[in-house]
């Protein structure tokens, strides 16, 4: 493969390929997220060779559950398929958690579909309570992780 780079992107930056992974049957308005152009929010993607092939986000948002100011909620994961299974994902999920960690946060989680719920398992998160429909999504579980150094804060 081709050198990669991982690097801090906009929101719009990101919104094409959440369109073509994430969300090809619904209109390109759902690719916005709330908050998505807070200057709080994180968006970093992996560049290979100059072609932007994977990205994630996170926003400083309090878990329904946990419901503190240090939680942060990753979303948007996504590698295009020509990519997958290179750890492109792994290296989206780390330099988000690394950019979290950085802005004091404390508590990190997700809405994960199912099928990628390893995956965040494989990276310290655990589900927390049942599967759930999103509609015209699919099943999800919340997973969620603390960050490392703050287990006890």
């Amino acid at each position: 493969m081709a050198e990669r780079t991982l690097q801090l992107i906009s929101a719009a930056a990101a919104r094409p390929l959440r369109q073509t992974v994430l969300r090809s049957s619904l209109p390109a308005s759902e690719n916005v997220y709330p908050a998505d152009d807070d200057d709080s929010s994180i968006h970093v993607g992996v560049l290979v060779a100059d072609e932007l092939v994977a990205i994630g986000s996170a926003f400083n948002e309090p878990q329904e559950v946990h419901g503190a100011a240090t939680d942060w909620r990753v979303r948007g994961m996504a590698v295009l398929k020509s990519h997958r299974g290179t750890g492109l994902g792994a290296d989206v999920l780390s330099g988000l958690l690394n950019e979290i960690g950085a802005r004091g946060g404390r508590f990190v989680w997700a809405n994960a579909r199912t099928g990628v719920v390893g995956f965040y398992a494989k990276h310290g998160f655990s589900k927390q309570g049942n599967e759930f429909e999103l509609p015209g999504i699919g099943p999800h579980f919340v997973v969620v992780t603390k960050l490392p150094g703050q287990e006890n804060r």
